[in-house]
């Protein structure tokens, strides 16, 4: 279990191993530790509406349009699901564009709430990018007289597996793609399928989530004995939290990610 790993994390720690009360004659404070777990379910899946929609676009110039009801609160989720789509196309995430319009155009999406986003939003991002992949496989295929399971995508270049001569970047594809019916309109869209679960009440059974991160808190506080005055000096976050999808937001060889939230540094490492 995970929950125990990120608890016991702190046993190593000077902030745990110094716990302990410290009173300061002069200035009458008391000094306490304490650390908490939480496990925390992603992918919310409450009854009623809970699928989100993408749209895909091939433009001309090999970019792509992303049509998304799915909305950043600051969380990155832009990033994540635009690196998703760039992944699967072998593109550069500047080469997709996330467009907003209106609920009569934009597919639906049921809000950023019980990290439901990645799971989600995700899960329909890149179903739509393997469908467009797979039809310009198929116009890639047919110039080459290959089959399409072998073309690869890949630094916004198009190819034929183990034949490295039987290449075009990904514009030009997109282009021929386009152009190929005078002017075809390459589009392609994906859904999230997560069903909501089952539960029973009773029992405290079910399955609210499509994953499961694992949380500990540690709080350092200062508590004047004689004015009351009570001061969290430091408080930091250990979390398990799987694979990080976005690597800007950890460290390399880190199976526990660790964040700061106030006081000193944290120097724990890998």
């Amino acid at each position: 279990m995970a929950l125990p790993r990120v608890l016991k994390f702190w046993a190593d720690t000077p902030h745990w191993k110094e716990k302990g009360t410290k009173k300061d004659d002069k200035s009458y404070k008391v000094h306490g530790v304490g650390i908490s777990g939480i496990a925390s379910p992603g992918g919310a899946r409450q009854m009623g509406h809970q699928s989100c929609g993408a749209i895909l676009r091939l433009c001309e110039d090999g970019t792509v349009n992303y049509l998304t009801g799915a909305t950043d609160c600051g969380q990155g989720s832009d990033t994540l699901l635009v690196q998703i789509i760039a992944e699967e196309l072998g593109l550069k995430m500047e080469d997709i564009d996330i467009k907003r319009v209106d609920t009569a155009f934009t597919p639906c999406d049921a809000g950023s709430y019980g990290s439901r986003v990645t799971p989600m939003a995700g899960e329909a991002a890149q179903k739509a990018a393997i469908n467009l992949r797979n039809q310009l496989a198929t116009f890639a295929a047919e110039r080459w007289e290959a089959n399409p399971e072998d073309i690869v995508f890949k630094n916004r270049q198009v190819s034929v597996k183990g034949s490295p001569d039987k290449s075009m970047p990904f514009e030009k594809l997109s282009k021929i793609a386009c152009y190929s019916r005078s002017g075809a309109v390459i589009v392609s869209s994906g859904c999230s399928e997560i069903s909501p679960g089952i539960y029973d009440f009773e029992k405290g059974r079910g399955n609210p989530g499509t994953s499961v991160s694992f949380i500990s808190h540690l709080a350092e506080v200062d508590v004047d004995v004689e004015t009351g005055f009570v001061r969290c000096t430091n408080m930091t976050l250990a979390e398990d939290c799987g694979r990080p999808l976005i690597r800007l937001m950890w460290r390399p060889r880190m199976k526990v990610l660790l964040f700061r939230v106030w006081g000193r540094p944290f120097t724990k490492g890998s």
